[in-house]
């Protein structure tokens, strides 16, 4: 359905597919409109009621006849629509504008989805005055053509097909409207209060300013997921919409059921893949493929897949893998970083970006370690970044620092043999069900959570988030007591506490689902 909604004294042109879904409102980028979308809008409508349209003066909609905001016209399209809250992807400006949202009022905001956001408030650099001076020029001419190719040459590095192309000629005719545009509250210095959970997109061939400044709010915002985009520029529904509505699709939707079973030799090339994402854990490395196994140190762990003695286990949803964990045995001669002794396998394990924080790496450990006892390996070493998040997973897992000489990272090592390094776990878990106590809530909290009146708990519940961390801690101390334990690993309760905590927090508990409930989980798991 296609309509114009009022916002102030002009109009704006609004396509609403009016699934049964929950609801997606797409912003377009600066230089395009709400075509931008096409490649990406039937992959979208399958799954979501997907809302789309254009800001004042571009494509549809009429040109603005007096000062506006892009945050208020949001607002406008939603109030109009009748949508209390909505799950958000924005792209360049129209990403900037979502968090700004997000910030705002965040319980309309259910999570977004950032394609090379252009956040306001961020120290650009200074613009390149030749590149000022030559659109000046053109713009003086009148010569369109010019000012077309001269966008595209900054931003479609990828290539200035017709459909971009044309695209960048559309935002040109919305440079009256934008001379009304209000400036729009600093978002950059307060990403760090965004709630709602946000994956970033970026193209390796965007402008390396632009990307510098996604990293940037990548390490800002908690919880965040930064994704690259290989060979994508400023218009990465046009150069790969297959990633965008992957990634829309896996981060604003409940996960699919997913399993773990034994790492196979036609695994090899997702175990390189998660070979790759453990090297680029933080959002400040981006080392290609190519250099990583062009380096015999790191390329080593998964070369020649499967060795002799190799151990590996991977998770799979929907039949497609999600996360992978092995063991390998090196010598002396050719040590990993984490070496502790020819006798004990190093752990590599990776994740998919989009997968991180559901529970799959811990449950890949607990797999993995299954494994490994059936196998007779008594210790599992690895080596890991002080930085590292994953730091705190395999803290809570068992392991301990052994060495800590390295000036960035320490070695770890969990003993096979001791029951406080690792829960008990059969050999591999069951495939028809989830292999993680943790996940199986984590799967009823989302299934509940269409059933919860939109926002209706964020308010609450952050409220009470100081006093339900303290509980939950407390009461995770008490169960390990309580279950015989011989010692209590504080680090590892604290950092499975704050796991609980920080799922709680996300939005997954459910006004049906009590403290004692997520407590006789943990409870379980400690069993």
């Amino acid at each position: 359905m296609q309509t114009m909604v009022p916002a102030g004294a002009d109009r704006l042109w609004a396509e609403d597919s009016q699934g049964a879904g929950p609801a997606l409102v797409l912003l377009h980028s600066g230089v395009s409109d709400a075509r931008l979308w096409d490649p990406v809008w039937a992959g979208l409508t399958a799954a979501f009621r997907v809302i789309r349209y254009d800001s004042r003066g571009f494509g549809r909609s009429p040109a603005a006849s007096e000062p506006f905001s892009e945050l208020a016209d949001l607002l406008a399209v939603l109030d109009h629509l009748e949508i209390p809250a909505a799950h958000l992807a924005g792209c360049s400006q129209g990403g900037g504008t979502a968090a700004g949202l997000a910030l705002a009022q965040p319980g309309r905001v259910r999570s977004l989805v950032l394609l090379c956001p252009g956040f306001p408030g961020y120290r650009w650099p200074a613009p390149d005055p030749g590149l000022a001076a030559r659109a000046a020029a053109l713009r003086a001419a009148g010569d369109q053509d010019g000012l077309v190719a001269l966008g595209l040459s900054v931003r479609a590095a990828a290539g200035p097909e017709p459909f971009v192309a044309d695209l960048m000629r559309s935002s040109l005719r919305a440079e009256a409207s934008e001379a009304l545009l209000q400036e729009a509250e600093p978002v950059f210095g307060r990403l760090a209060g965004l709630r709602a959970p946000a994956v970033i997109m970026v193209g390796d061939r965007d402008e390396p300013a632009l990307i510098a400044s996604n990293v940037q709010a990548a390490l800002r915002i908690p919880r965040s997921t930064l994704i690259r985009l290989p060979g994508a520029d400023h218009y990465p529904t046009v150069r790969d919409p297959a990633a965008v509505v992957r990634a829309i699709t896996t981060h604003c939707l409940p996960p699919p059921p997913w399993q773990i079973r034994a790492a196979r030799p036609q695994d090899a090339g997702f175990l390189a893949d998660m070979l790759v994402e453990a090297v680029n854990w933080s959002p400040r490395w981006n080392q290609s493929r190519d250099s990583i196994f062009a380096t015999p140190q790191i390329a080593h762990y998964v070369s020649g897949w499967p060795r002799e003695r190799d151990v590996g286990a991977l998770a799979q949803a929907a039949g497609q893998p999600v996360g992978a964990a092995w063991l390998r045995f090196l010598p002396p001669d050719d040590p990993g970083y984490g070496f502790v002794a020819p006798d004990v396998p190093e752990l590599t394990i990776g994740v998919d970006p989009l997968w991180r924080g559901r529970g799959v790496g811990r449950a890949l450990l607990r797999a993995l370690a299954g494994q490994a006892r059936a196998a007779g390996i008594a210790r599992i070493s690895l080596s890991v970044e002080r930085e590292n998040y994953a730091r705190r997973l395999y803290q809570a897992a068992g392991y301990r620092v052994v060495d800590s000489s390295d000036r960035h990272s320490d070695t770890m090592i969990t003993s096979l043999c001791d029951t406080d390094a690792m829960p008990d776990t059969d050999n591999m878990p069951d495939p028809e069900r989830s292999p993680d106590p943790l996940h199986e809530l984590e799967q009823v909290l989302i299934s509940r959570r269409e059933l919860r009146p939109e926002g209706s708990y964020s308010a609450q519940l952050f409220a009470d988030q100081e006093r339900l961390m303290r509980k939950v801690m407390e009461e995770a101390f008490e169960v390990c007591l309580e279950l015989g334990r011989a010692q209590v690993n504080a680090d590892a309760v604290a950092a499975e506490a704050a796991d609980l905590v920080y799922h709680l927090m996300a939005g997954l508990v459910s006004v049906d689902v009590g403290l004692d409930r997520v407590l006789a989980v943990l409870a379980a798991r400690r069993r």
